[in-house]
Formats: structure tokens, sequence, C-alpha cells
């Protein structure tokens, strides 16, 4: 891995919806492809000798607002080069985390390594109150 960040974002409630977007401006021209997973929803971008990673932890099967065992509030998708949230106006109080990850010489072994990388609660530690891990 050349690079790994993690971006969080407390969502406080207010009554009203949101959408939030974690999204990467490319100079070069690049593929992207959905790179979504069990309880990760991500967006792959690859221009031929790097490979980047934007993720943001979601179950992409359409069982958002508190229908599966994971109690999701929110709905994710893909966009170019990102990741949206869309928070409805009756979300909970919680931590939205985004991770990003690249790796500059992609090769055939060391591909995969973004993705695994991008996953925000990849060790599934839940964010303590005010701390960013």
């Amino acid at each position: 891995m050349d690079g790994n960040v993690r971006m969080a974002y407390r969502y406080e409630p207010d009554a009203l919806s949101h959408v939030l977007e974690c999204r990467i401006d490319s100079l070069r021209d690049c593929e992207s492809s959905s790179a979504s997973g069990e309880r990760l929803e991500a967006i792959e971008a690859n221009d031929g000798r790097s490979c980047l990673v934007v993720a943001v932890e979601y179950d992409f099967e359409d069982y958002a607002q508190g229908h599966d065992e994971y109690q999701y509030d929110y709905r994710a998708s893909v966009c170019d080069l990102g990741v949206v949230v869309d928070l409805p106006a009756d979300a909970r109080a919680q931590w939205i985390v985004f991770g990003v990850s690249w790796v500059n010489e992609a090769n055939d072994e060391n591909v995969v390594n973004p993705w695994l990388a991008a996953d925000p609660f990849g060790d599934r530690q839940r964010l303590r109150s005010g701390v960013l891990g």
C-alpha cells in the first residue's frame, strides 16, 4: 500500500436529510467500476498503473433503513470516482467513515490491497465518541 486515509464525519440529527460525498477529482484518465462487497460500498479507479479505492461501510444489498442485522439507517451508492451517503431526516447520531487507499504501481499481486485497506472498519472496531482511530 502506498497510502490509506480514513475520513470521519460525526452526524448529529437535525430533522433534515443530508448527502455526504467522498469524491476524488482525477487529473488523469482512468476507468472506474464498483468495488462493493459485504458491508462495503466502494468504487475503484485504475489508470493502468495506479489503483485507488474509495469506500464507506454499508450493506450493498437493498437492506438499508434498519431492515437487516446491521441496522443501517442510511443509503450508500457509488458515483464517478466516489461514494455517496444519503442520510434521511430520521437518521440517528453516528459516525460516517470513508476509507480511501491506493497503490501506485498496481500489478496482479497487489491490486486487491487498496480494496482491503479502504474498508473503513476493516477491524470492525467502532469509534469512540470524538475519536478517529
